[in-house]
């Protein structure tokens, strides 16, 4: 009986320790459970970060271009590149001014140029009219001459 008894106390104490086992299985179960539910809602928020990441990345490259546009029309520069051109245009306008005054001139040089040369030429004609005029009247001197020497 004795060894009934031993084994009956091995059984309770196998009992006890299986007890002991299952709940410590059973609560380091639930420890694992809630540690999977915690990495899925972890898995589940980095989902959701990367989502907004991408929506961010859409919004900040769609404000760079916007950026991009704006720049475009930065007051500041587009005064500079007004001054300038406007220095340009007046340097051109000082440009054209000299030119017309140069060709102004020049067309007064012309007119006098040609007023001369036509005076000139009308000069060139009279004498050669008048010595048309005088070879003829030395010709007919030498005629003359020559007839009364004959």
């Amino acid at each position: 009986m004795e060894k009934a008894g031993t084994l009956e106390k091995i059984m309770n104490v196998e009992v006890k320790l299986r007890d002991e086992c299952e709940a410590q299985l059973e609560a380091r179960t639930e420890e694992i459970n809630e540690l999977v539910l915690r990495q899925l809602q972890l898995l589940a928020e980095v989902d959701d970060l990367d989502a907004r990441v991408k929506d961010t990345h859409k919004k900040l490259a769609e404000l760079r271009v916007e950026n991009k546009a704006l720049k475009q029309y930065d007051p500041l520069r587009m005064k500079k590149n007004l001054d300038a051109s406007k220095k340009k245009l007046l340097k051109k306008q000082r440009e054209n001014e000299h030119l017309q005054k140069a060709l102004s001139e020049s067309k007064q040089v012309n007119e006098k140029l040609t007023h001369r040369s036509n005076t000139l030429l009308k000069m060139l004609t009279n004498i050669g009219s008048a010595t048309d005029t005088v070879a003829r009247a030395a010709s007919q001197s030498e005629k003359a001459a020559a007839d009364r020497a004959e």
